[in-house]
């Protein structure tokens, strides 16, 4: 709000805010680049379809246009449009409000149908496609999801570039090379300056390597993040079925009560305690909620890995099996070591599960392509088996998963494979219980009832992806077995998709997050200790302990602030805290829980030296001044 303040008022870039940890580089936060004449032609377009929605209509239309190179029908490219724009994650990033994240997915398809065009000799068209929505991807200023892409766009260019070599095409192989080459450099020029300030500001951020030799010393350090901060949101082996099963580990998280028919499951004398239990018990510390690709989607790649040969069958399947197996960060630390050591730039993303958008284009487009080769081929009893056998496999393990709950999954949140003498949910519960005197049978009862609670849920899921595999399989069946016409089936698979992924999404964005625009124009309202700062003549810097105040950035919303939130913080800021604020916060803290806040900010030298100004303890009450500030 500071920068963007200030730009309106000064028709000027501010390249430095003093809203967040203390003062820190704005290239991150909020600023243009108005020289990049492709980014402002895409603001021209966006603002036809209102904000934030206009990116996931660019999703559907890049996916829709990426089928149409491969002659896919339309009704059927449309339903794929459906299947990568309605995926799960996508619809959590708007409700977590990354817009940034929401941009670089969506331009993915095309980038991709871009290079198809130019392997298919159409080297102008192709590359200038290439060149332009590249341009748009870089543009999106989300690297870590453009580096995924590239992961991606390596092992289908390498698949293209075998079979130009194995039909000794070198002329073309040439061509299409300097089309593609042409492409990247136009794409860096636009984006020059952003990329530039990115990649100078990076080293003097938590990516960068430490200056402090306590630092470099730990075991774990690496150049890039610590390993452990890369790997604190890996996706759980197990955790992997969500793809056709949302609620695979209870969804996203909060609590059980939010789910009164799991709860009317368990016994009275426990439904207090247990409805206030997490109702996600993966690894992850805690989620928005699942990838969900479909179970209509998934039922339809199955049975389409059966008739696509194409050259981007295994580019794709060899890219998604690898981004799964990096997904599980923590889970697989021998694939994710040898990533973080010697692969470029890996060690400076966090989130590993990130890397599953490859997966969420991948699956649609493979299920599309398969489709389109079943829909336009004289058919067979061979065929016609082939159908058989993948429908009927996923539904035989959904029927598994209903028949034997307990055996293909575990109720309990596990332990953290990275930290030493970790325990499970299960464990810690257990021990804490015993610490409250708890008898023995009572401690075992809750646990049961926890997991019934947990199993309910996991089978409503199960149930519901059960039906829609079903639907989905007998549409496509019914097609082989000349029931039904082409262009119904497909219209019929456009709705069942629709359907499927719609009702999941709304679990994660619903009417609840939606407001008056007027409501929304000031997200973050004054509390009595925010007006009674903003009415004194001297103002300093502000430590809010009413939030989270490392993991929160509303503060800066209002105040210069000694906390905050980003990805991007600096290093030497992250070093003081860890070393000097934590500790003054800590003492803070305890004097205002004993009540002792006389001369209480006498000796807090970092934060006096931050010109801490004064302390929110309470939103709704007087906030403490600091006498001892330094000053400015």
């Amino acid at each position: 709000k500071e920068l963007v303040d200030y730009r309106e008022a000064n028709n000027d870039e501010a390249l430095w805010t003093n809203s967040m940890f203390g003062g820190m580089p704005a290239y991150q936060v909020s600023t243009t680049h108005d020289t990049n004449f492709i980014k402002l032609l895409e603001k021209a377009v966006i603002k036809v379809i209102p904000h934030p929605y206009n990116y996931l209509f660019i999703a559907f239309l890049c996916f829709y246009g990426l089928m149409l190179i491969f002659g896919v029908n339309p009704l059927l490219a449309a339903g794929g449009a459906l299947a990568f724009g309605f995926s799960s994650y996508n619809i959590q990033l708007y409700e977590a409000g990354h817009n940034s994240k929401i941009a670089a997915i969506a331009y993915m398809p095309m980038v991709l149908g871009a290079i198809v065009l130019v392997f298919r000799k159409n080297y102008l068209k192709g590359g200038a496609l290439f060149a332009f929505f590249l341009c748009l991807e870089l543009g999106a200023n989300h690297v870590q999801i453009t580096y995924y892409l590239a992961i991606l766009l390596l092992f289908v260019v390498l698949g293209f570039v075998f079979t130009t070599i194995k039909k000794r095409e070198f002329p073309h192989l040439v061509k299409s090379s300097s089309s593609l080459l042409v492409g990247v450099l136009f794409a860096l020029a636009c984006n020059a300056s952003l990329l530039w300030t990115t990649y100078e500001y990076k080293d003097h951020t938590i990516r960068g390597k430490s200056e402090l030799s306590s630092e470099n010393t730990k075991e774990e350090a690496t150049t890039g993040l610590d390993k452990s901060y890369i790997t604190q949101w890996s996706y759980g082996k197990s955790e992997s079925f969500t793809f056709f099963v949302p609620n695979f580990k209870g969804g996203s998280s909060g609590v059980l009560k939010e789910n009164k028919k799991a709860l009317k499951q368990v016994k009275k004398k426990y439904r207090k305690t247990v409805q206030g239990m997490d109702k996600y018990y993966g690894g992850q510390p805690f989620t928005s909620g699942p990838v969900y690709l479909g179970a209509s989607v998934f039922v339809l790649l199955i049975i389409a890995l059966f008739f696509y040969k194409g050259v981007l069958k295994w580019p794709l399947l060899i890219a998604s099996s690898l981004a799964l197996l990096l997904s599980w960060g923590k889970n697989f630390m021998g694939l994710t070591d040898f990533f973080i050591d010697y692969i470029p730039l890996y060690n400076n993303f966090r989130a590993v599960s990130m890397i599953l958008v490859i997966v969420q284009l991948a699956v649609p487009a493979l299920a599309v392509l398969g489709l389109h080769k079943l829909f336009n081929k004289e058919l067979t009893k061979n065929d016609q088996k082939k159908v058989w056998y993948a429908g009927g496999g996923l539904v035989f393990v959904l029927v598994v998963f209903t028949l034997f709950p307990s055996s293909v999954n575990s109720f309990f949140k596990p332990a953290d494979p990275l930290q030493k003498n970790a325990i499970d949910e299960k464990e810690k519960l257990t021990q804490d219980l015993k610490e409250y005197k708890w008898p023995k049978s009572q401690v075992n009862g809750l646990l049961e009832n926890i997991e019934t609670a947990r199993k309910e849920v996991f089978l409503m899921d199960v149930n519901r992806s059960l039906m829609f595999v079903v639907v989905a399989w007998a549409l496509v069946l019914l097609f082989v077995y000349n029931k039904l016409q082409k262009v119904y089936v497909i219209a019929a698979l456009l709705l069942v998709i629709a359907a499927d992924l719609w009702t999941v999404d709304k679990r994660y964005l619903s009417d609840d997050n939606f407001h008056k625009k007027k409501k929304s124009a000031i997200p973050f309202a004054e509390s009595p200790a925010d007006s009674f700062i903003k009415n004194q003549d001297e103002k300093g810097r502000v430590l809010n302990l009413a939030v989270n105040t490392f993991n929160d950035a509303s503060t800066s919303y209002l105040h210069h602030s000694i906390g905050g939130y980003s990805a991007v913080k600096l290093r030497r800021y992250q070093e003081l805290y860890e070393h000097s604020l934590f500790g003054e916060f800590n003492k803070i803290k305890t004097g205002l829980s004993t009540g002792v806040v006389e001369n209480l900010f006498v000796g807090m030298h970092t934060l006096n030296m931050l010109n801490m100004d004064y302390v929110i303890y309470n939103p709704n009450a007087k906030p403490l001044k600091n006498k001892d500030a330094y000053g400015k």
